[in-house]
């Protein structure tokens, strides 16, 4: 059998069906089952008013928008290859590790934001990132975190990553 991609726009509470009860891995497979369990249902009536042709064009373009789907919600939760990051092996506790996430996943954060995400006062949060940014220049030999007063990105007063 011949097999084509599809890509699909699915209703939010759908997805989250899908992000609940289907393992990543697994979702086109479920999705192509229930499409062909849909058809071979109604088999007949699809014979006779499409031709096989559109129908796998149609399935090639759902099975496209299922894999983009994927892709943008692993590139969402990709907190897991932040592991890898120089700047995340520094890390003493978990609180710098949400830090880090955060400054990792927005490119730049102020300290209003990690306040936000880590649950710590400002000043707290002000002293843990100018300790990181001083272990991670002792430590690996250059500036990973750079505190720039201008505005940068609509972000005023940010620590960046700096570009290595």
């Amino acid at each position: 059998m011949n097999e084509v991609v599809v890509s699909v726009k699915i209703p939010r509470d759908v997805l989250m069906f899908l992000e609940k009860e289907v393992s990543r891995g697994k979702r086109s497979e479920f999705i192509r089952q229930a499409i062909i369990e849909k058809l071979e249902g109604r088999c007949i009536k699809v014979e006779n008013s499409f031709p096989s042709n559109v129908i796998l064009s149609r399935l090639e373009e759902l099975e496209k928008r299922i894999i983009h789907l994927e892709n943008a919600l692993s590139s969402k939760n990709s907190g897991k290859d932040n592991a890898a990051h120089p700047l995340y092996q520094l890390c003493k506790d978990e609180n710098e590790r949400k830090i880090v996430e955060y400054i990792l996943s927005e490119g730049g954060a102020t300290t209003r934001e990690l306040e936000k995400v880590v649950g710590l006062k400002r000043r707290q949060i002000l002293n843990r990132v100018r300790e990181l940014a001083s272990r991670a220049e002792k430590q690996l030999g250059k500036p990973m975190l750079v505190y720039v007063r201008a505005r940068v990105r609509g972000k005023r007063q940010a620590w960046w990553l700096n570009s290595p």
